[in-house]
């Protein structure tokens, strides 16, 4: 996958394309990682990715608190392109990572 079509199958994004030259492996390997081996699978990927991070401007969920968040939402806000949220999700996530030889600990 190159940069162009990168930006293409995305919504608009405002981000240089020296930004998406340099997530463009990480964006890869992780659609390895995940098994997104098809047009199909790869188009909602680069939607999901899209509308999660704002076409990839947020890499962090933008509100911080409200009245009605819990300390689990708080702590365990949106991060990430795909904005990984909540407790439970995050230990998911870290034992996938473990799992796949990502992390050690």
């Amino acid at each position: 996958m190159d940069t162009a079509t990168l930006r293409s199958a995305m919504q608009e994004t405002y981000v240089s394309d020296g930004i998406i030259t340099a997530y463009l492996p990480h964006f890869e390997e992780a659609m390895r990682a995940a098994q997104i081996n098809t047009v199909r699978r790869a188009a909602a990927w680069c939607s999901q990715i899209g509308h999660e991070s704002s076409g990839l401007r947020y890499m962090a969920e933008i509100q911080t608190s409200g009245p009605d968040w819990t300390w689990d939402r708080t702590r365990y806000r949106g991060r990430g392109p795909i904005q990984l949220t909540w407790q439970g999700n995050y230990r998911r996530f870290g034992a996938w990572c473990r799992e796949a030889g990502y992390i050690a600990d």
